[in-house]
């Protein structure tokens, strides 16, 4: 799946709320008969307006073509309105607007009755859901060891629209992120490799309600490798990976193993709890749209990790153009408490 955007973490998460606001109400042209959906895909935070245009470091935008699902639903209601289900929306080709646009140039309309309408989207699009066993208004994610946070985007926030304004819903990701830093030396290593075990990387999502439905743990372990760097004369490992937003499995624990230049493991930590580094439990889930920095401590002599959280921050959509899987726009560490 090619990346929609690329992403920093940044802001205090305090201070960045996905509300439940209705809709932006740009005006349209008074007209008569039934009036096409026109929307616009933004991501907003509480008082900042952090939605980028491609060109400008004022903003960016969708790529074109890229392709988001779409719900029209009774305002107030789950119930859906005629066949407005999982309707596929692009990126405007255009390039610059902001605006999605029906697939096939088919419009979909408002009710004639001028009633208002909420509507759900969702990114990636998934032409099979209406097909699947799954059930119709549910959708799939996977996690896997390359995963990004754009794997599943989602809006539930546009509610009370009419024919009389142009909707902006406002999209997040439905997962978490956990970033790993530790400040070690680690004599005659080339790699620092960490895996986490007995995690649910299998959901379901339904759409209408907005949660996941099911979540499904594999044998096999999500792996990621760190990045080193040296800050003011110490190596700093770096190691982030996504994880499924919801309860964190009680027996889901975090290995780190080190190897040399050989590929030979010369250190393996004893596992950790990844609730207990994450300082999470049963009634604290991990939070959807929301990145975990950990900093860990390596006891060679023990073998043993600690750790200790951070910071804690949401997700923060920079640039909607970047088509490399692994793309990171850059990482603006947050605000330490």
């Amino acid at each position: 799946m090619k990346s929609i955007y690329k992403y920093i973490f940044s802001l205090p998460l305090g201070l960045m709320l996905f509300g439940m606001q209705s809709c932006s109400d740009d005006k349209t042209e008074d007209e008569s008969g039934p009036r096409p959906v026109i929307l616009k895909a933004e991501v907003f935070t509480a008082g900042h307006d952090v939605y980028k245009r491609q060109g400008n470091d004022a903003g960016a935008t969708w790529s074109s073509g890229q392709s988001l699902g779409v719900y029209m639903l009774k305002n107030g209601s789950n119930e859906i309105i005629g066949d407005n289900a999982n309707i596929k929306f692009l990126a405007d080709n255009r390039g610059t607007t902001g605006y999605l646009v029906p697939a096939n140039n088919i419009p979909i309309y408002y009710p004639t009755d001028g009633s208002k309408v909420d509507f759900r989207v969702y990114y990636p699009y998934n032409e099979n859901i209406a097909t699947r066993s799954l059930g119709i208004n549910q959708t799939e994610v996977v996690i896997k060891n390359n995963t990004k946070a754009d794997a599943l985007l989602y809006s539930d926030n546009c509610q009370g629209a009419t024919g009389d304004n142009k909707p902006t819903v406002q999209i997040k990701s439905m997962l978490s992120v956990v970033k790993l830093d530790m400040r070690c030396q680690i004599e005659d290593a080339a790699t620092v490799t960490a895996a986490i075990r007995n995690a649910a990387t299998r959901a379901t999502f339904d759409i209408i309600e907005g949660k996941f439905t099911e979540r499904i743990v594999e044998d096999a372990p999500v792996q990621f490798t760190a990045t080193k760097k040296v800050d003011n004369g110490e190596d700093v490992y770096t190691l982030q990976a996504t994880l499924l937003s919801g309860i964190i499995e009680e027996d889901a624990v975090i290995d780190i193993i080190v190897k040399d230049n050989a590929g030979k493991v010369i250190k393996a930590y004893k596992p950790a709890s990844l609730r207990k580094v994450l300082a999470l439990s049963e009634e604290q889930p991990a939070e959807e749209n929301t990145q975990y920095d950990i900093d860990v401590q390596l006891n060679a002599a023990s073998n043993n990790i600690t750790t200790q959280v951070a910071a804690k921050s949401q997700i923060v959509i920079l640039k909607w153009n970047g088509n490399d899987d692994n793309a990171i726009g850059g990482v603006a560490r947050p605000e330490r408490k």
